[in-house]
Formats: structure tokens, C-alpha cells, sequence
């Protein structure tokens, strides 16, 4: 958060990166040992063949690097632009961002298997819907969670004036290394990185980029809890593609399925435990409001628009919600408002708090909920400003 006009201080930025992950996942399926990534085992040795070596794939890893972590300090730069009102437009992107293989400066005949793998991982990645991203995202938050009232940006405020904001990639790597790329860049596998190491370990990389050096180093690893995290992994993907159809023909079951789909990694859902407080539903459209138990027994309260499409099968177009953090009596009057306004629309709208929008009987977008709002303000003005002027004199104002 940055306030208009001014700079914006010091910043931790912690990310996942598919291409990074890409360039380890090629690195593994080969085989091929380039310190300090040498802890995984023999693979096919496709891209050696070809001639790919521990050198060039570290001069691409490298590249890959830089080209994503100045692309993103373009993109901070030109946020900065836009809190300060210097109305800057959005800066091109790199088209080696989305297509690592074109970074490989390599023998060319690795190039084309290089393509060609990147395909196959994005397809997997679509498959299933980042969930691997998902995952790892998920780990992150638990993380902080845990520390708390830990707070990293804290306790390297020592290192605010010494390096540049820093960006942190957690990194899908079996061996549990962390590297530190100058002038103002960590890499953590998430092997074995708990909420202890990853703060020894930031630490560490402040420290060793404060003296403006690049170092590496391997964190210990449980093999047997890295099993059971890779398996438990597996065990999520195989979940997500039995319920990857969420459509329907009963709209509660639709959603149930929706639910479950979106927050799988998080939560392991109660689903006898959902409950339709609230319902307006016609022939085509539904809003439900309802609330579910997670596996620790915390109440979550969702807000969710469905559909009926042509085939008779109902799909949750939009949702809104999340666990109950609010005091009982507060929680119980707000909760009551938000029924009451979203059943007390007019019969031919709907108002839906997950987008924001309102939309016809027809299943169309009406407009934007900002716009609902203006609307209601400049009428609430008007209405005002008339019931105060109908006892105004009749006679005309003087002037002097």
C-alpha cells in the first residue's frame, strides 16, 4: 500500500514463478547436476544429448533470473507511476517472460525440446489450474500464520538501507537449496522450509547481499516428510480433476462441488455441514446464501450466483466469502443486513457481492455496483436537496 504522491519505502515481495520452476523441472527430468541444483537423481538425458550442459543451463537459469525480476521491477515502477498520478501507461511486455525456451543462448538444437517441454508444462499447469502454484501459495500464507506476531518485513528492517526491495521465489526443488542471486534476489525451495528456516534463511541472503555477494547453501530434509508432502500433493492434484466438472442439475450439489473445487488446498469441507440460510432462485438464476464448516469445525459464510444453462445443469457463476471473523453480535446483524440486501432486490436485478455487479433477469450484466452506488448517492442528493427547498420563499434572492 502506497500513499498518493509520495515514494513508497522498503518492500518484500514473496512469489512463486512457473518459468523458474520450469527451468528446475527441465533440469530434473534430464538429469543433468549443475551445482548448486546436484542433489536429484539420474534422469533421461534428452536435452544432454542435444547438448545442453551444467554451464549453459546455468547461464539460462541466470537469464531467466533477470529477465523476470526486472520485468517485475518495471511493473513496481510503473504502479509507483500510477499512485503518484504521472499517468504512465503500461510498459510492453517482454515476450521472453512467457516463453522461456526464446532466453536459451545455448547450443540451438536445444532450443526446439526446450519449446516443446514448455508446452507440455503449461498444459499441465492448465490441467490443473495452477494448483501447484496453489499449493505452494497456500504453504506460504500457513507460514506467516505461524510466525505471527513474527513480522519478517520487521525484523529486516537492519537490512532496509543496505540492498534494494526484496524478491523472494519459492522454488519446486528436491534438495532443500536456497540461492541468493545479487543484487536483490532469494531463491527457496520449498523442501523442508518451515516458518524457522525460512527465517533463518531470508536472514542469511539479507546478510550475504548486504556485503554484495551470491551464495548458496542446503538446508536438511526429512526425506520421509517430503515423501508424504509430494504424495499428499499428488493426492490434491488426483482430487481436483474428479471434481473439475462443477456444473450440475441440482444447484446446492453445484455448489458444494464449486467450493470444495475452489478451496481445496485450504480447506477439507464438512459438507454435511452446509446450509442455505437464505435463497432467491427462479427458473434460470439462483442466490444462495449459506454457511459451512471446515475440518477444525470454523464457520464459513458464502454468498454465490448460479446459472441454469440451455441443458438444464446449474453452475455457480460467482461467489463471495470466507470464515467468520467478526464478534457474535456484530457477525449476526451484519450477516442479517447482507440477506436482507441481497433477497430485496427488485424482481428483475440481482446483486451479487463476489463481482460486484448486478444483472438482469436474463442472466446480463446490467452494471458495475460502483455505478449502483452513484446512482443511489445523486438520488439521495436530490431528494435532499428537494425536501430542503420546498419551503424556500418564492421571492427572488437580492443582491447587493
Amino acid at each position: 500500500m502506497f500513499v498518493r504522491g509520495t515514494t513508497p519505502s522498503w518492500f518484500l515481495s514473496q512469489d512463486t514463478s512457473d518459468v523458474l520452476n520450469f527451468c528446475l523441472h527441465v533440469l530434473q527430468q534430464d538429469g543433468l547436476h549443475s551445482p548448486p541444483f546436484d542433489g536429484h537423481p539420474d534422469g533421461d538425458g534428452s536435452l544432454r544429448a542435444v547438448g545442453m550442459t551444467a554451464e549453459t543451463w546455468q547461464t539460462w537459469f541466470t537469464d531467466v533470473i533477470k529477465i523476470q525480476r526486472d520485468y517485475e521491477r518495471t511493473i513496481h515502477q510503473w504502479a509507483q507511476e500510477q499512485h503518484a498520478d504521472m499517468g504512465q501507461s503500461m510498459p510492453p511486455f517482454d515476450k521472453r517472460i512467457g516463453q522461456p525456451a526464446l532466453a536459451w543462448s545455448g547450443n540451438s538444437a536445444v532450443r526446439k525440446p526446450l519449446q516443446e517441454l514448455w508446452e507440455q508444462h503449461r498444459q499441465r499447469i492448465t490441467a490443473n489450474r495452477g494448483l501447484d502454484k496453489k499449493i505452494l501459495t497456500t504453504q506460504i500464507m500457513q507460514r506467516e500464520t505461524a510466525r505471527r506476531p513474527i513480522n519478517l518485513w520487521q525484523e529486516l528492517r537492519p537490512y532496509h538501507q543496505r540492498i534494494p526491495p526484496l524478491t523472494v521465489y519459492y522454488i519446486h526443488y528436491a534438495g532443500g537449496v536456497d540461492l541468493v542471486v545479487s543484487p536483490d534476489t532469494v531463491l527457496l525451495s520449498d523442501s523442508g522450509l518451515d516458518e524457522a528456516s525460512e527465517r533463518s534463511s531470508l536472514l542469511r541472503a539479507a546478510a550475504v547481499l548486504a556485503d554484495g555477494g551470491e551464495h548458496s547453501w542446503r538446508r536438511p530434509v526429512d526425506a520421509l516428510v517430503e515423501q508424504q508432502r509430494e504424495q499428499r500433493i499428488q493426492q490434491l492434484v488426483a482430487e481436483a480433476q474428479q471434481i473439475d466438472q462443477t456444473e450440475d442439475s441440482d444447484p446446492i450439489v453445484a455448489i458444494a462441488k464449486t467450493l470444495r473445487r475452489a478451496f481445496l488446498v485450504e480447506y477439507a469441507w464438512k459438507m454435511n455441514t452446509l446450509h442455505i440460510t437464505k435463497q432467491k432462485v427462479t427458473e434460470k438464476q439462483g442466490l444462495y446464501c449459506l454457511t459451512i464448516q471446515d475440518q477444525i469445525g470454523k464457520t464459513h459464510t458464502f454468498t454465490c450466483y448460479s446459472m441454469r444453462n440451455p441443458a438444464g445443469l446449474w453452475k455457480v457463476q460467482s461467489y463471495s466469502g470466507g470464515p467468520v471473523a467478526l464478534p457474535p453480535v456484530v457477525y449476526t446483524v451484519a450477516r442479517t443486513l447482507w440477506r436482507w440486501a441481497v433477497t430485496r432486490n427488485h424482481p428483475q436485478f440481482w446483486f451479487n457481492g463476489g463481482s460486484g455487479l448486478v444483472y438482469g433477469a436474463d442472466g446480463t450484466q446490467k452494471m458495475a455496483f460502483a455505478a449502483v452506488v452513484r446512482l443511489v448517492i445523486v438520488r439521495l442528493c436530490v431528494y435532499a436537496f428537494s425536501t430542503h427547498t420546498a419551503n424556500w420563499p418564492k421571492t427572488p434572492l437580492r443582491t447587493g
